[in-house]
């Protein structure tokens, strides 16, 4: 999976989480003055430490841990060769401990960690030039690098719907279609959508396991019509993506063709 935003993304901060900081800080404050009482201690994650106030985790935190691990990484930086392999695979555990804890202790000097969030969870984060549509460009460049090579699903997460022509495209090369989002026109577009508050509550991942077993059969028996009728699939497909009028076969009597709707309204149904 990969994901393509300019510096902005990264660096920007959502009013909410504005919102919880400065919360979680007048909370702070009312806590070490004792004008609220803590019933359960904070617990630090790493070690098991127990603190009175959450000022005082952060100092704990800060003095012990973030120096232990700013001097092993200056030791690995001193490292090569398989004396730096071994040294990386002694401390990943206690590596992986410290940052799962610093994500709740530490506050971000710069944005809110979505990149590191994303990369932690095997997404690949690729920054982009701050000019207009340049994460769309670059975003439709790699989907149609990795269409042209074989790519059998394509899973488009998000909003934007300047993304509906290389949707379109997908179907077209006969790729399964996924799109998490609340934009009404890329989820028509798509063989399976998904709202924002389904993946939230769940929902989603059992609307996904019957979406595979659809696929699956509409695969085996698109390979059981090629098998059985292989004169109607000896064409190769034409294509223009960026076509005048919208995306087109070879005629506009094909079942590929579509209008173009760039002015479409986007709406959503009752």
């Amino acid at each position: 999976m990969v994901a393509y935003a300019n510096k902005n993304a990264f660096t920007h901060v959502p009013a909410r989480v504005r919102e919880e900081r400065q919360d979680r800080k007048l909370l702070d404050q009312l806590e070490r003055r004792g004008i609220v009482k803590v019933e359960q201690p904070y617990v630090c994650s790493t070690c098991g430490r127990k603190c009175k106030t959450n000022y005082a985790l952060k100092k704990h935190f800060k003095q012990l841990h973030e120096r232990e691990r700013q001097k092993r990484v200056s030791y690995l930086k001193s490292l090569k060769g398989k004396t730096r392999e071994k040294f990386v695979e002694k401390v990943s555990d206690r590596e992986l401990r410290y940052v799962d804890a610093a994500r709740t202790v530490i506050v971000p000097k710069v944005g809110y960690e979505l990149a590191t969030d994303l990369k932690r969870v095997g997404v690949q984060v690729r920054t982009v030039e701050s000019k207009p549509q340049g994460a769309d460009e670059a975003l439709i460049k790699h989907m149609s690098l990795y269409i042209s090579r074989g790519l059998e699903c394509l899973i488009l997460i998000s909003d934007d719907s300047d993304l509906l022509e290389i949707l379109r495209y997908a179907r077209s090369r006969r790729l399964f279609t996924v799109v998490v989002g609340d934009t009404y026109r890329l989820r028509n577009a798509t063989d399976s959508s998904f709202l924002w508050e389904d993946v939230a509550s769940g929902r989603a991942h059992l609307s996904a396991r019957d979406g595979l077993q659809r696929w699956s059969a509409e695969d085996f028996l698109r390979a059981e019509l090629q098998e059985r009728y292989p004169e109607e699939y000896d064409e190769e497909e034409v294509f223009f993506p960026k076509a005048e009028g919208g995306y087109l076969d070879e005629d506009e009597g094909s079942d590929l063709y579509y209008e173009d709707d760039k002015n479409e309204e986007d709406y959503k149904p009752a």
